[in-house]
């Protein structure tokens, strides 16, 4: 989950710099960039915590029907 998310970030981010901003410099790329910070903010509290909080509950919720079904 990690390493996706991981690549998620650090492919599709230098991807959309050089095929969409780099031919032609706009104020997206700056803008983009001063805020930079508060989508990886957004992203963590929106995406990460609840695929965290998912993943440990559906372990959870198998590891117990897998020791109490027996």
């Amino acid at each position: 989950m990690f390493i996706s998310t991981g690549l998620t970030w650090f492919v599709a981010i230098p991807c959309w710099w050089y095929f969409i901003e780099r031919p032609k410099p706009s104020f997206g790329a700056e803008n983009f960039a001063a805020h930079l910070w508060l989508i990886v903010l957004v992203f963590v509290v929106v995406v990460l915590l609840p695929q965290i909080l998912i993943l440990t509950t559906r372990i959870r919720v198998m590891d117990y029907y897998m020791n109490n079904g027996k």
